[in-house]
């Protein structure tokens, strides 16, 4: 299975259907993905709350059916990154609880790093040269 992570600006654009080709690509291969979100996907989030609490919990929505369930969050003691099925309204009440912590959004490049190192298919950058392409091909002009 090949592990992608995708920046919010994806998951947005998706969900917001800037990316058609992209969504349907994925939606036709989703047996070969294994999509994860982290504690940053959700606190992207947390801002569009204050102007429109609806929009935020189905941003919140579209995360957890986007990435199936499939949370990781980055585990600083053990230098590591772990996999979990969580919500994104569980992650949420999490860091409202405060059960996650700010340093746990900072680990991007460490998330990165660990997808790279675990995946079995990380020779394959064809596939994520492909999808580069069909979201450069999507790109508009400002």
């Amino acid at each position: 299975m090949i592990r992608l992570y995708f920046d919010s600006n994806v998951i947005n654009g998706i969900h917001r259907n800037e990316f058609p080709e992209l969504d349907d690509f994925l939606k036709q291969n989703r047996d070969k993905f294994l999509i994860p979100f982290s504690p940053a996907h959700v606190s992207d989030k947390e801002s569009s709350k204050e102007v429109k609490e609806e929009l935020f919990w189905k941003d919140l929505d579209f995360i957890t059916y986007f990435t199936e369930s499939k949370f990781i969050q980055s585990d600083e003691s053990e230098n590591t990154t772990k996999p979990f099925i969580a919500t994104s309204r569980d992650v949420y009440e999490s860091i409202e609880k405060n059960q996650l912590f700010a340093k746990d959004f900072d680990s991007l490049d460490k998330i990165l790093g660990f997808l790279q190192k675990s995946s079995e298919y990380a020779d394959r950058i064809d596939l994520f040269e492909n999808i580069e392409s069909i979201l450069n091909w999507r790109k508009r002009p400002y």
